[in-house]
């Protein structure tokens, strides 16, 4: 009987090429998403690890990236992909998703505003930036970013969506939200023949901040059916309606297995904002003179110390014999534990 386990070391090795790769792009992608600034999304998390990946990449410390299996980052991939089915395919096709639209023109650049193509008298560096992708961006002047046009000054219809930032000098925070929703625009009549399960008079008036979350099958039916909303979320959905002034804020967690969401609508406080931005004061405070707020787990066998690529060096700190350590856990981190 054939082994049902065995696979050729042909197969085997193509298989591994792909993890390879998938483990090869992201190590090249990890400029991309810099330290130098906070990030709202890390928020409710362990802010000493927050502390920890800013160092990194301001040169104050020495520490590897950790490298992820190609399974995480397949795991990773099918994040990404919902979000794009949620952005593209469902909220800017009906006409209520704001953010950045970059025209899909690969030569958008070549046509003047008014749609004339002008290639002969373009300078050599205006060619030279067509040739690296550049396009024209539509809403990067707004804080929330715009509708998807409907035609681009080139003539093109398409667009590809890019997320809105979040950012806050005073905070030092950075970050990119996943969906922003605006009704003023939307029109039942498109509607009209289909059954209707939406009510026009509980749709917003102002705009919305949604968050999009995956999750597997167990984790779906044993945590988020039964426990609801993970306070991280609630505390990063927080920042976002603050710093975009939006109306209120919604988490969507999707199954993975069988496309089931649950939704958690979370109202904007104040309460939880305020300790945000005390933290982020501190945090700045601290990185100024190359300290570290105290760990948010109490025991350094904690799940979340397993799953953080700076544990060795963290847990070397003084810091977790302290015998003052909850209360100093409780005095930084306050109402977000």
């Amino acid at each position: 009987m054939a082994d049902s386990n065995y696979i050729p070391p042909e197969i085997a090795s193509l298989m591994g090429l792909v993890d390879t790769f998938l483990r090869w792009r992201e190590m090249q992608q990890l400029g991309s998403r810099s330290y130098k600034h906070y990030h709202p999304s890390e928020w409710g998390k362990c802010l000493r690890k927050q502390q920890y990946m800013h160092f990194r990449d301001m040169g104050y410390i020495e520490c590897e990236h950790a490298q992820h299996s190609g399974q995480t980052i397949r795991t990773f991939d099918k994040g990404h992909n919902m979000h794009h089915r949620w952005q593209q395919h469902y909220f800017a096709e009906m006409g209520i998703l704001r953010g950045y639209w970059r025209c899909s023109n690969m030569m958008c650049l070549a046509f003047d505003n008014e749609g004339k193509f002008r290639w002969d008298a373009l300078k050599d560096e205006q060619k030279e930036m067509i040739w690296k992708g550049k396009r024209r961006v539509y809403g990067e002047n707004d804080l929330l970013g715009c509708f998807r046009p409907d035609k681009c000054a080139c003539g093109s219809k398409r667009f590809e969506y890019g997320e809105l930032n979040v950012k806050s000098e005073e905070l030092n925070f950075h970050g990119h939200c996943d969906i922003v929703l605006d009704f003023q625009k939307f029109d039942p009549d498109k509607y009209k023949g289909i059954r209707k399960n939406f009510n026009m008079a509980h749709f917003p008036k102002r705009p919305i901040v949604i968050d999009m979350k995956t999750v597997g099958d167990w984790a779906f039916k044993n945590q988020v059916m039964k426990n609801g909303l993970h306070k991280e979320y609630k505390i990063q959905i927080n920042i976002y309606t603050h710093l975009l002034d939006c109306e209120y804020g919604i988490v969507i967690y999707e199954n993975k297995s069988d496309s089931v969401t649950v939704p958690f609508k979370i109202e904007r406080d104040e309460s939880i904002f305020k300790t945000v931005k005390e933290q982020a004061y501190m945090m700045k405070a601290l990185a100024e003179k190359r300290l570290l707020p105290p760990p948010r787990p109490l025991d350094p066998a904690d799940y979340e110390c397993s799953k953080c690529e700076f544990a060795a060096l963290c847990h070397k700190s003084a810091a977790w014999k302290s015998p003052k350590l909850a209360q100093q856990r409780q005095e930084f981190y306050k109402n977000l534990l």
